[in-house]
């Protein structure tokens, strides 16, 4: 009963900040801005604390858009699936109509062969050539309404396509986002596949601090400038931000030691990177990286659980270095039974 009490107490302040602060107060923006200070979504409120008073709608949709993608796609595509409902509907009416002109024409074929005598030849001729005529135009008539079918089908199939590209894009970094992560990492178990790739996460060491001291602005142009590095040093591979400061790295066809190797470059690429600040450059990124092969996942959380385990024993190793979850002995490790191999 007080959780419902405080829910109510949270939407009564969230609707009435909303007001004050000049904000429509639609559906999808309660949403947002109910999120945001239900303390779930800490980054969002930050986000949402930005906008400020009577900030656009467009600005509004940006946040929405980055925090909740699928939400944003999920009725578009759903009206172009509407439309392409509507279009196979088209297409099976335009079928049965032609199907029964045929049925038409057949019919009358079977009356001529009755009728052609020689005193009825020319009146049966007639009647056949009069309905092959209409036939021929109903066919003529059918093809164009089948290509605006065709048309339409395909408008609706790109625009599924592009709010799918967007809801899975990550709009500051350009790469994919977490929800696009998730089904790709599922697949690889899914189609049992797992011997053919690996994953990297890491994230920024200090990245708060980072953030607090130099603004947000600045942090932002810092998980650019690092989206960058990895697509110029890790290619044919995909790349996704997972959250926050961190990303998440799936390689394919890459065996441990080069799994390693990628680590490891793609650390010292990061460290060598600088980023003006005022009149003096920022220097001094670095990252915690972790990796495991898929093969030693049972499935897609276990190989997320695994890398997350060997990015944490980078973190607690005095960060700025890489490790990558093995079973092969070292030093075994009790939180996962295998063991973690530390390389810088």
């Amino acid at each position: 009963m007080s959780n419902k009490r405080n829910n109510n107490d949270l939407g009564l302040v969230v609707i009435h900040n909303m007001v004050k602060n000049g904000i429509a107060t639609l559906p999808r923006n309660y949403e947002l801005y109910y999120s945001a200070f239900s303390g779930n979504y800490p980054d969002l409120k930050k986000k949402v604390m930005l906008l400020g008073q009577n900030p656009s709608q467009s600005d509004i949709d940006e946040v929405a858009d980055q925090f909740f993608p699928e939400r944003t796609g999920a009725s578009v595509v759903q009206k172009a699936g509407n439309r392409m409902g509507k279009q196979v509907e088209s297409l099976q009416k335009e079928v049965k109509s032609q199907s029964d002109n045929l049925s038409t024409f057949a019919a009358a074929v079977e009356g001529a062969k009755v009728d052609l005598n020689k005193e009825n030849a020319i009146s049966a001729l007639t009647v056949l050539l009069r309905t092959a005529g209409l036939t021929q135009e109903d066919l003529i008539n059918s093809g164009k309404r089948l290509d605006n079918h065709k048309i339409a089908l395909e408008v609706a199939q790109q625009e599924i396509a592009d709010w799918k590209n967007k809801a899975y894009t990550d709009k500051l970094t350009k790469l994919k986002n977490r929800a696009a992560f998730d089904e790709a990492i599922h697949a690889i178990y899914e189609k049992n596949e797992s011997s053919k790739y690996s994953l990297i996460l890491f994230d920024i060491d200090h990245f708060k601090a980072v953030n607090d001291t130099y603004g947000h602005p600045f942090g932002d142009r810092i998980l650019q400038l690092v989206a960058d590095a990895i697509k110029l040093n890790v290619r044919d591979s995909y790349i996704a931000r997972y959250g926050g400061e961190e990303f998440a790295i799936i390689l394919s066809g890459v065996n441990a030691p080069n799994v390693e190797m990628i680590c490891n470059r793609l650390r010292a690429t990061i460290e060598k990177m600088s980023i003006q600040s005022g009149n003096r450059p920022f220097k001094g990124i670095t990252i915690s990286v972790g990796s495991c092969m898929a093969a030693d996942a049972e499935n897609a959380m276990d190989l997320i659980s695994k890398a997350d385990q060997a990015l944490y024993a980078s973190k607690n190793n005095g960060r700025n270095r890489a490790t990558q979850w093995s079973y092969a002995a070292f030093t075994p490790d009790q939180t996962t039974g295998g063991a973690l191999k530390m390389y810088r």
